[in-house]
């Protein structure tokens, strides 16, 4: 399982590390998230879509976690 989450940030050149995340006017969601490995893959990876609903170019800053383990529990709701 993978989860990706995208926000705004203010670049910080001497101190990248530093450069602040912040929730601004623009909409902006992760779409299309696809983990891709082998045997269908050689590489592990994933693919995703950010759209960015705004008029000009910004900075978008994306944070992608692994979960090794697929969950203990899943629930199939049918209907």
């Amino acid at each position: 399982m993978v989860l990706i989450t995208a926000s705004e940030y203010r670049p910080n050149p001497p101190d990248p590390a530093h450069s602040p995340r912040f929730v601004g006017a623009a909409n902006i969601g992760v779409e299309n998230i696809s983990p891709h490995s082998p045997p269908f893959d050689p590489n592990h990876g994933v693919t995703f879509v950010v759209n960015v609903d705004w008029g000009s170019p910004l900075h978008v800053v994306t944070d992608i976690t692994v979960l090794d383990q697929p969950p203990v529990d899943i629930e199939v709701q049918n209907g």
